[in-house]
């Protein structure tokens, strides 16, 4: 188990199947682009509501940010 978010669990399961590493942390995990150049840190539980959200945004923008380099 990533997070106590079951969606979010799923959203960081597709991408490890995509080559992402997640590596876990006491409050809060990251999860790395393939590249090794970008991650995204996740809170073990996150308690705002747009936390699926969030965590979308912030992925596109390493997966972009990642590319570009």
């Amino acid at each position: 188990m990533y997070c106590s978010n079951k969606d979010i669990n799923k959203l960081i399961r597709r991408f490890i199947s995509l080559g992402w590493t997640f590596i876990k942390g006491k409050k809060h995990g990251k999860l790395i682009h393939p590249s090794g150049k970008e991650s995204v840190v996740i809170a073990s539980s996150p308690s705002d509501k747009r936390a699926m959200h969030s965590i979308q945004k912030h992925i596109r923008h390493a997966s972009r940010k990642a590319c570009e380099m």
